[in-house]
């Protein structure tokens, strides 16, 4: 009873022709742009770090440490715009709280530092933009350029 080795190589031949084919199952799974990755991977490292730092400066607690990376994570993996915007709104809003305190503890006796924020806080100063950006990046796509003379592309209309 011999083998004739032509016929098994024919038949693994054959065998492994049809299983590189492309399943309808994994075909019909989108395919994500590299800079789409690398802008979410970016945006998770720096969101990290931007929750780390307030909560040891204590900015933030624990809770509040959590959702400000969810909320900058996501911002940021929508889209370089809607991330550098919540991360410039974050920046500006920070400095003024400490000029507000500074001016605060000048004009009452006995003012106590503003406390940590925590996740209701959080969520209340930028929920609403986080989901407006999630829908976004789902009805329109990525970001193009913008343009503000009356253009009837649907992206920049949702930008401005």
């Amino acid at each position: 009873v011999g083998i004739n080795p032509s016929t098994v190589f024919a038949i693994t031949q054959q065998h492994t022709s049809t299983s590189l084919q492309a399943s309808p199952l994994i075909s019909a799974i989108p395919t994500v742009p590299a800079a789409d990755i690398i802008r979410t991977f970016l945006g998770v490292i720096l969101a990290k770090r931007i929750s780390n730092s307030g909560l040891r400066k204590r900015s933030l607690n624990q809770s509040g440490a959590l959702s400000a990376f969810i909320v900058a994570s996501l911002s940021l993996a929508t889209s370089w715009r809607n991330g550098i915007t919540l991360l410039a709104f974050y920046w500006t809003s920070s400095k003024l709280t400490r000029v507000g305190s500074k001016t605060k503890d000048k004009l009452e006796e006995g003012a106590t530092e503003g406390g940590e924020r925590g996740a209701y806080q959080v969520f209340a100063c930028s929920l609403i933009g986080v989901i407006c950006a999630c829908i976004r990046r789902i009805v329109v796509g990525s970001d193009g350029p913008l343009s503000f003379l009356g253009s009837s592309i649907l992206g920049d209309q949702l930008t401005l």
